[in-house]
């Protein structure tokens, strides 16, 4: 099933909770968190400093929120038990969560967890841009989204089939690798 629409040249997943929404058929997703989720309590034990008594951590790629509130959770609760181990007061934690602006964003502020422990907001944009004033980020998470393209490379455009040549097909690649190597730059600038 398809779980992904176009609107005004950018993808976004399904919302609502059908047959053919991102909740439906994001199972291999939820996997990702499964798989990442003692690294990211690792790195939050061993490499997180201390900072104010507000904690902001941002979901790019959150969808309609099924696979980024666990995600939340489990990063949120590490930070806990950091802050824990210490005499520092546990901080205010406030979650921005990130996607195209044609994302359901009603299906996810309806399906917020009712015993949530952090304060939420919408930064609806393309995360290849400046989203955020700098320096108010402290934690960032993207469990599935960093790989997508801020746009197709000239070198692909217009392709109805794959390349068949040795030299058409490296310069197809190279285009990609290159625009990928500068939408991530941009993005963790």
């Amino acid at each position: 099933m398809d779980s992904i629409s176009k609107d005004n040249g950018h993808f976004s997943m399904n919302g609502g909770d059908g047959p053919l929404s991102y909740d439906k058929n994001s199972s291999y997703q939820r996997g990702i968190l499964e798989a990442s989720k003692a690294i990211i309590e690792e790195e939050i034990a061993t490499k997180l400093e201390f900072s104010t008594n507000s904690f902001c951590i941002v979901d790019f790629g959150c969808s309609t929120g099924n696979n980024s509130f666990p995600a939340m959770h489990a990063i949120i609760e590490a930070i806990k038990r950091k802050y824990e181990s210490t005499d520092l007061k546990t901080p205010e934690f406030h979650v921005y969560f990130n996607d195209v602006v044609s994302n359901d964003f009603n299906t996810l502020f309806r399906s917020l967890p009712p015993d949530r422990s952090y304060e939420v907001a919408a930064v609806p944009g393309d995360f290849h841009g400046s989203l955020l004033p700098p320096s108010s980020v402290h934690f960032a998470y993207s469990s599935w989204a960093v790989h997508w393209l801020s746009e197709v490379p000239k070198a692909a455009e217009g392709l109805k089939s794959p390349p068949r040549s040795g030299g058409e097909m490296e310069e197809v690649y190279e285009a990609y690798l290159g625009q990928f190597e500068k939408d991530l730059e941009s993005f963790l600038k």
